[in-house]
């Protein structure tokens, strides 16, 4: 069975799903508490000899039963589809439309609202106590009366009719008389057998008669051989006075059209009145002589209090809250319909009406209250004037003063005077005088129910926001707020369980747990929310209490509305909060839904952040594969809920079944993991390794259409170089591929100008996170977006400006995505090579002509990639159809040190001098962009001596090898600063069209440095120069400029690329001609790539297809501005080394074929 939170989460997505309505949503989620209550209490059996934790699994099961009992009152509230009070039994047919009094009665109190909601209050208490009374039965704990049980038979043995018949002996203690009366007229006792019998008949009878049961108890009396009883609590019927909820129901369904017949030729004949008021006088004098009278006399006095409403004689019975809120209610709906039926009748201020009925309520009443009596006479229809007389005249007669109950003041007039309104209700049981009542009266689910009996929907979203973000929420909502319940929040094994698994559903089925206090008040008050909302109370979309219904009617009611729907968002929010803080990330999607803008942007944040939090530190191979399947669960999940709801608020609102609204946004899942992933990509606690992984994100919405083609591709047989035909799409499609290519080009560019482990980064993510075929997939939405757009042109439909720019923006992106993943594969295969190039300069066993072969093809390929105009395309910027943006001109880089930094910071500066001049002050520290930097370069170098220099490089690389960069911190980082800012403003000297600022830590994120260039609007010169000044800030070769890595690089995709292809494209000439030193040493052919020189002098080969001496494309021209003039110093140097070498080796071929 499932956890608590995934069995409410399970409810609440149906409902949202619109697949069940909120009535059965509500009726599951009662089903479900009972359900737990039930289980925890069978699993506290299995702790008869461990008090603690049965007390411990008993509480839990005793909260489950009061959080199922909220939902069933909010069933009966709202859900109910049979009124209340019912229709008052079968209509008596030719009657000439009389009906009896309950018929009148039903009608007149369904036109009441207020009356309608007591009687919704009353039919829940009723139905609780039904509950109780089935669960004990079932259980065998209900007692069992044998048949004739209360004829008193010990007593009549004792007395003196048994001493006469000859059975026993008469006792003075107890009665000598066997009627009804005899106890009281005698003021003796029963024997005590028969005295104990009665008290359990009158508790079992008052039990009855607390569940609505009034029929049963009845019945119960004629079994026992006591019908004068039964007769006596039959004063309104036998179903009671106004039966409510089940009773009422029974009474529909039960009673025969001829019991309906005589009660009215009954009430025709004697009247409703008169009778009525006799037999509420006579159970109230009943009640006061039975109370305290004789053993089980307070529950004898409270089954004939309940019947005339007097509270006085069934407060002292009440043994919970509940008791006291039906004695209540039930006093109050009574009182109340007794006046109605009084207007009903005819009933006015007459001075002459039955002249004879006061009389005999002067002989009836002479011990009864005057209040009592003055109610009694009004409502049988006597003037004011007589009714005074007669009160004068019962006072004279009895001796009495004024009413005891309306004389004592203080709480106990307050406890006993039958309220008005829900207000008095509340009031009465906070300060009853009965312990168990006004402590319970306390509690924060009491508080709960009660606003809800109220229909104050605002002072409850305060109440629950007050208990459970004020107060945290802590301990059982069934405990004082001013208590803490160490039971039911300490640490408990049970059956090897903790104390939040104490209460699973069962010892050994591996069902859930329970969560903590606070999370589990917190799960029950959001969802509580939810269905309120769903059933259209909690924001006025139905008529409520307060009268403000659909729409509302003051600004005041609008405010209200505003705030309880804000607290109510809140609440749920926390909810969700608190899933995630637990690590149930899969039933947080669903609860985004149901929250608006602000809040769903802050929560979804947050999923994706744990989501992708395992990517931010080491971890395992199963730990990443672990990781990613959760990625893709919760990218399904959000992209269900979302479409879900996008496809529910376009249907009418009146096929929904119930009041939900979202606000949800047909892109809300892709702008999402675009806010997502910008904000990620610009922290430093995302490093490299990190921001790769996250990249999935983008990925996931692609799949399907990468599916497709892979799929088209395993299908399609022939050689078609135009590749498949164009399939129909949506722009959707293009947007979605768009987002991801954009992030895959700006990402390659920061991770490509970074280090070696950026540039291990970036292998990966072409190796095992940007699957094969991606590009491809992106140029078919290309062609499909293309063929839409010309087929509209031929059917005369001007195509869109903003669909045109769109697939040019999609064409130069995959062309991007193409090149970059040649660019980081050719990259791997280099680190692959000179790992195996060190590895056979140490001794190992690798054979020479493998290494050879190897390296030629990698120096072919690369300098393949400095005559292809490598991104250049990408880097044109004007090629937009939109022309030059503003964003152009403008470029943020964002550095951070290549490790940490050491304690001395003159030594910091003296390593980082070190690091980039390496042997001979020429060759940068880092890797830069194309992962063929420094150490690539001076491991092939070998004999230059500048391993020493690679050693440092890797060493620093390592440094960043970890899920987030390392930061600047302290005197390192001003030092930073100023040392940049000084090489920046030299740099800059006397140049016009360029401005470039530092930022330190006050003005952008601790721990790092912001480099902001500018240039002039529109000026090409100017662009290329701010280009230039950032590819050599990237390259650390201005005099004077502290060594740091690239983490960001904010720029137009198009400046972007050009400062990736001057930096990569050097280091790519630098590559060419290491590899061109190692190849030679291990004696191969010279001649391969002999023509480098004459590419960088900016003339091609014949071999390249183009005549010797031949000027180069636009593209190439620049390789040669390209290189810094360190690395140019650099070049030629490894090149006289070529030379040098190729030489050695054709002296010692020619030496060893002489010697020969």
């Amino acid at each position: 069975m499932a956890s608590l939170e995934q069995a409410l989460a399970d409810i609440t997505a149906r409902l949202l799903l619109d697949e069940i309505s909120a009535k059965a949503a509500i009726e599951e989620s009662e089903s479900l508490f009972r359900g737990w209550s039930h289980l925890l209490c069978q699993d506290s059996q299995q702790f008869l000899c461990r008090p603690a934790r049965r007390m411990h699994l008993l509480a839990l099961s005793e909260e489950m039963d009061q959080h199922a009992a909220t939902w069933h009152l909010l069933w009966c509230l709202h859900c109910s589809e049979s009124a209340p009070v019912g229709i008052g039994g079968p209509i008596v047919t030719q009657t000439g439309g009389k009906r009896t009094r309950r018929q009148a009665l039903t009608d007149t109190v369904l036109f009441d609202r207020q009356l309608t909601r007591v009687a919704s209050v009353v039919s829940w208490l009723e139905s609780l106590a039904d509950d109780m009374l089935k669960r004990n039965e079932g259980d065998s704990r209900g007692p069992s009366f044998a048949s004739k049980e209360g004829l008193w038979a010990a007593t009549f043995v004792r007395s003196g009719y048994g001493a006469v018949a000859g059975i026993g002996g008469g006792a003075d203690q107890h009665i000598s008389e066997m009627d009804p009366d005899a106890p009281t007229r005698q003021m003796r006792s029963l024997h005590p057998d028969n005295a104990k019998a009665e008290a359990r008949l009158m508790q079992r009878m008052w039990e009855l008669i607390r569940a609505g049961r009034v029929a049963e108890a009845c019945g119960l009396c004629t079994q026992v051989g006591q019908p004068w009883r039964a007769a006596s609590l039959s004063g309104c019927g036998a179903w009671g006075p106004l039966p409510v909820g089940m009773a009422a129901g029974a009474l529909d369904e039960f009673m025969s059209e001829a019991e309906a017949a005589e009660e009215l030729s009954g009430e025709v004949e004697g009247g409703t009145r008169a009778g009525r008021e006799l037999w509420k006088l006579t159970c109230r004098r009943v009640a006061a002589q039975a109370s305290g009278s004789v053993l089980g006399g307070d529950f004898e006095a409270a089954v004939y209090g309940a019947m005339c409403g007097d509270l006085r004689y069934m407060m002292p019975v009440c043994a919970s809250w509940e008791d006291g809120c039906w004695m209540l209610c039930r006093a109050w709906l009574q009182e109340r319909c007794d006046d109605l039926s009084a207007q009903l009748d005819g009933g006015g201020d007459r001075e002459q009406a039955d002249l004879e009925m006061p009389e005999q309520l002067c002989v009836l009443v002479a011990s009864q209250a005057s209040s009592h009596v003055m109610r009694a006479l009004l409502r049988c229809g006597a003037g004011a004037a007589l009714t005074q007389a007669a009160v004068q005249e019962v006072a004279r007669v009895s001796g009495r003063g004024p009413d005891p109950v309306q004389q004592s003041g203080g709480v106990l007039a307050g406890a006993y005077r039958i309220p008005t309104k829900f207000a008095e209700v509340f009031v009465s049981l906070d300060t009853s005088p009965v312990p168990r009542v006004s402590s319970s009266a306390a509690t924060r689910l009491r508080q709960t129910q009660r606003f809800l009996i109220e229909d104050g929907m605002h002072p409850l979203t305060q109440h629950l926001h007050n208990w459970l973000v004020v107060c945290g929420g802590g301990g059982s909502s069934s405990q004082d707020p001013g208590s803490s319940s160490s039971a039911l929040s300490d640490p408990m094994q049970m059956n090897g369980r903790s104390a939040d698994d104490s209460s699973g559903m069962g010892g050994g089925d591996g069902a859930g747990a329970l969560p903590p206090p606070a999370q589990r008040n917190t799960a029950v008050a959001a969802h509580l929310l939810l269905l309120l909302e769903a059933l259209g109370v909690l924001t006025g979309a139905v008529a409520s209490e307060s009268g403000v219904g659909g729409m509302a009617e003051t600004e005041a009611d609008l405010l209200e509305l505003n705030k309880t729907s804000t607290t109510s968002q809140q609440l749920v929010a926390l909810h969700a909060v608190t899933l995630l803080e637990r690590g149930h990330l899969s039933l947080v999607p669903q609860y985004l839904c149901h929250l608006r803008d602000g809040l769903r942007e802050a929560l979804s944040l947050e999923l994706l952040t744990s989501c992708s939090k395992p990517f931010t530190g080491p971890c395992s191979g199963e730990q990443l594969s672990a990781a990613c399947d959760t990625c893709i669960e919760i990218y399904h999940s959000l992209s269900h809920w979302f479409t879900s709801c996008v496809a529910r608020q376009q249907r009418p609102s009146k096929d929904l079944n119930s009041f939900l609204v979202t606000d949800i946004r047909g892109d809300e899942l892709q702008y999402r993991l675009l806010h997502f992933l910008s904000m990620s990509r610009f922290l430093p606690s995302y490093g490299a390794d990190a921001r790769v992984q996250l990249a999935r994100w983008l990925i996931l919405p692609c799949m399907p259409l990468l599916s497709a083609h892979l799929e088209r591709q395993h299908q399609d047989t022939s050689e078609d170089p135009q590749g498949p035909a164009p399939y129909a799409l949506d722009m959707w499609h293009v947007s979605v591929f768009i987002d991801a290519l954009e992030l895959l080009n700006a990402l390659s560019c920061e991770l490509a100008l970074g280090n070696q482990s950026t540039a291990e980064a970036g292998h990966a993510m072409y190796d095992s996170v940007i699957p094969e075929g991606f590009e491809q997939a992106a140029f078919e939405v290309a062609q499909a977006l293309s063929f839409a757009l010309s087929s509209d042109e031929m059917d005369g439909r001007q195509p869109q400006a903003s669909d045109l720019a769109s697939l040019h923006q999609l064409h130069v992106l995959t062309s991007g995505a193409r090149q970059w993943r040649a660019f980081f594969v050719l990259d791997r295969d280099s680190a692959a090579w000179t790992s195996r190039h060190e590895a056979l300069q140490q001794g190992g066993a690798i054979g020479v002509e493998d290494v050879v072969q190897e390296g030629t093809s990698l120096l072919h390929e690369t300098m393949k990639l400095l005559r292809c105009g490598w991104l250049a395309d990408v880097s044109d910027p004007a090629s937009s159809p939109t022309g030059p943006a503003a964003e152009l001109f403008q470029m943020d880089l964002t550095f951070t040190a290549h490790s940490t930094p050491a304690s001395d910071p003159s030594q910091a500066r003296g390593a980082a001098d070190a690091q980039r001049q390496g042997a001979g002050g020429s060759l940068p520290q880092s890797r830069l962009g194309t992962g063929v930097g420094s150490a690539n370069a001076s491991s092939l170098a070998g004999s230059r001596g500048t391993v020493a220099s690679a050693a440092a490089a890797a060493a620093a690389a390592s440094q960043t090898a970890g899920r987030s960069y390392p930061l600047l911190q302290g005197a390192h980082l001003l030092t930073a600063v100023q040392d940049m800012q000084t090489a920046v403003a030299a740099e800059l000297n006397g140049s016009s069209g360029v401005a470039a600022t530092v930022e330190g830590p006050l003005g952008s994120a601790q721990g790092v440095l912001v480099v902001r260039i500018s240039c002039s609007m529109g000026s090409q010169q100017a662009w290329q120069r701010a280009v230039s000044l950032a590819a050599s800030l990237v390259q650390s070769s201005i005099p004077g400029q502290p060594s740091l890595l690239l983490v960001n690089l904010r720029a137009a995709a198009a400046t972007a690329a050009a400062i990736s292809r001057r930096c990569c494209l050097s280091q790519a000439v630098m590559r060419c001609a290491a590899l061109r030193v190692a190849l030679v040493t291990l004696r191969a052919d010279p001649s391969t790539g002999s023509d480098l020189v004459e590419l960088l002098a900016g003339y091609q080969s014949p071999e390249s297809g183009v005549s010797a001496g031949q000027p180069m494309t636009r593209h190439d021209d620049s390789l040669l501005g390209m290189l810094s003039p360190s690395m140019l110093q650099q070049v030629l140097r490894l090149e006289a080394d070529t030379q040098v070498a190729a030489m050695q080796n054709e002296q010692q071929g020619q030496s060893r074929g002489s010697g020969r």
